[in-house]
């Protein structure tokens, strides 16, 4: 499979076995997140469900106050002792009417000008029925209403009332009204909903509570369904989430309040019993692939990374050439079989390592005497050029040609000390760059009679250079020196001169400065041609800095690797004037 092929490339084996299980386990944990997923939604389409049809259950069952409330008056209103408003005659009637239904607390009957005229109480005879004008005009036309609660100022109490106009021949003629007793109505809505999660309330059309089993969680709730939602959810001031439903009541009136019926259900608590039974079907999954990994993870570690780790110390010592600690063979008695076979392979192996070790150090230590033979006989072969050079030179009386001779012979002098560094060392790749400097300090100050000075930064990574770049190196640095001797004035010797090595930047630079020098006339002579010439070929980058007057300054710049620590060259190079 080239994906996990992908996955457990250069990977450990727990690694490896864990992408494994995971892989495996994958098509369960997703199966089980989706049916946790679909017996949420499930759940919660049963919830809501349950919710509309039990507020729809409790509206009509609510209703049939209402609807007996109109049916009651309007056989009342159609008694001619009713009719004739006498309370000899009529308030026996209201007051028999009021003991057979608990749930209104008293019925009266008011007269075209709003006054109660006849009572099941005798103590409302002569109230005012209404001081709302709005209300009284409404009255005024046929239909039954039932009023928002107000407080009854003879029973003491809320009540709703269910109002009835009386029409003689086409005229008002007062009103019948029955007040809805609302302490009766929220006793009997905790009688039938005891259970302490569960509210049901009667609000008005604002969504503010009328009566309630129990304190609603809100002052305030929504009525009308928006977006296709009909079951809402909110937090009460303790912090229980109640999700509740609202029903309408139904009723066939002419005016008044509007009332529905809100029906609530505290929700779970987090972390309660029906969560953690929710939570299971995404935690057992979970939970498998936690015991399975803990499984994988210490059978792996008992059965292959133990004795793997065994086989790590065995090869090690056998590539760092130490005692075995364990006998051949013992310390794996009780290893697999495979680990077995593989201990024996690498025993196997250490003999032929030790042979072949054997033979490479005879090979390698005949190639260095040949490597050191022929960096002596270089050097050797060099010293005796710089020698007949040295000859030469002694014996001509022209000045200038004498100069050539004792600079080629310096060159060569150079040469032949780069090979004797190199040979001393018992190193034939590589010398430092920093201690290549004194010994060619030491020979320009010998040929030029100038006191020098050697400085090298602390910053400066130690940096080593192969004899390629090395011989190239020390022939530039007496270029250097010899193209700044060309500004010394013949009447007054520099006072001295200083090879330095810094960081530039990201490279490695060396810096020749001379003091007590005629102003530079930029001439193009042959020392500022090989200045030149030798950092191109190096590639790297050379510059002139005339920074004053009686002094010049020479800088080499050679780019640096910073992880190999190796002198690379600069790849844009800039030739100076």
């Amino acid at each position: 499979m080239p994906l996990l092929d992908g996955l457990t490339r250069r990977s450990s084996i727990r690694g490896i076995l864990l992408v494994i299980l995971l892989v495996s386990l994958l098509p369960m944990m997703a199966l089980s997140t989706w049916q946790g997923f679909a017996r949420l939604q499930r759940d919660r389409q049963a919830e809501q469900r349950q919710l509309r049809e039990t507020a729809m259950l409790i509206s009509a069952s609510q209703r049939q106050v209402i609807t007996g409330a109109q049916g009651l008056l309007s056989v009342l209103a159609a008694a001619p002792a009713v009719r004739s408003r006498d309370q000899l005659r009529c308030g026996p009637v209201l007051k028999a009417a009021a003991r057979s239904q608990p749930a209104f607390r008293s019925f009266t009957v008011s007269d075209p000008a709003g006054r109660i005229a006849c009572a099941s109480d005798p103590a409302a005879i002569g109230v005012q029925t209404t001081t709302d004008p709005q209300l009284w005009q409404q009255l005024h036309r046929p239909g039954f209403l039932v009023t928002a609660p107000v407080w009854g100022t003879v029973s003491k109490r809320m009540v709703l009332r269910a109002m009835l106009p009386l029409n003689l021949d086409g005229r008002f003629d007062g009103v019948i009204t029955a007040s809805i007793d609302l302490d009766w109505l929220r006793r009997m809505l905790i009688e039938h909903h005891p259970a302490a999660n569960i509210i049901v309330a009667l609000v008005d059309r604002n969504g503010e509570a009328v009566t309630a089993s129990r304190p609603l969680p809100a002052k305030r709730l929504i009525l009308v369904p928006a977006n296709g939602v009909s079951v809402f959810h909110v937090r009460g001031q303790d912090g229980t989430d109640w999700s509740y439903a609202a029903a309408p009541l139904r009723l066939e009136t002419s005016g008044g309040e509007a009332f529905h019926i809100v029906y609530a259900v505290a929700q779970p608590p987090r972390f309660g019993r029906e969560w953690w039974f929710v939570a299971g079907y995404f935690l057992l999954p979970l939970l498998a692939l936690i015991l399975a990994s803990l499984a994988i993870w210490v059978g792996a570690n008992r059965a292959i990374l133990g004795w793997v780790s065994q086989l790590g110390m065995l090869a090690r010592q056998i590539g760092s050439n130490q005692r075995l600690d364990v006998p051949p063979g013992l310390g794996f008695s009780d290893a697999p079989a495979e680990v077995r076979d593989l201990a024996a392979d690498l025993l196997r192996m250490r003999g032929t390592i030790a042979d072949r070790e054997q033979r490479l150090r005879g090979a390698a230590a005949a190639q260095t005497e040949v490597a050191k033979e022929l960096h002596h006989r270089v050097r050797n072969n060099l010293q005796v050029i710089a020698s007949f050079l040295s000859l030469q030179a002694d014996g001509i009386v022209v000045s200038e040609a004498r100069g050539a001779l004792e600079e080629a012979r310096l060159r060569v002098a150079a040469m032949a000390m780069v090979n004797g560094l190199l040979y001393a060392d018992a190193e034939v790749t590589t010398v430092a760059m920093a201690r290549l400097l004194e010994p060619i300090v030491d020979m320009l100050a010998r040929h030029t009679g100038i006191d020098a000075v050697v400085r090298v930064d602390g910053k400066v990574t130690p940096r080593d250079v192969d004899i390629d770049r090395a011989i190239p190196l020390a022939l530039w640095l007496i270029e250097a020196t010899l193209c700044l001797c060309e500004r010394a004035d013949v009447t007054s010797r520099p006072s001295h001169f200083t090879i330095a090595m810094e960081n530039e930047g990201g490279s490695v630079c060396i810096i020749v400065t001379m003091h007590g020098l005629l102003p530079d006339s930029a001439r193009a002579s042959m020392h500022r041609r090989l200045v030149t010439a030798i950092a191109l070929q190096q590639g790297a980058t050379a510059r002139i800095d005339d920074v004053g007057p009686t002094w010049g300054k020479i800088v080499l710049c050679l780019r640096t690797d910073a992880a190999a620590g190796a002198v690379t060259p600069e790849m844009d190079m800039h030739p100076f004037a």
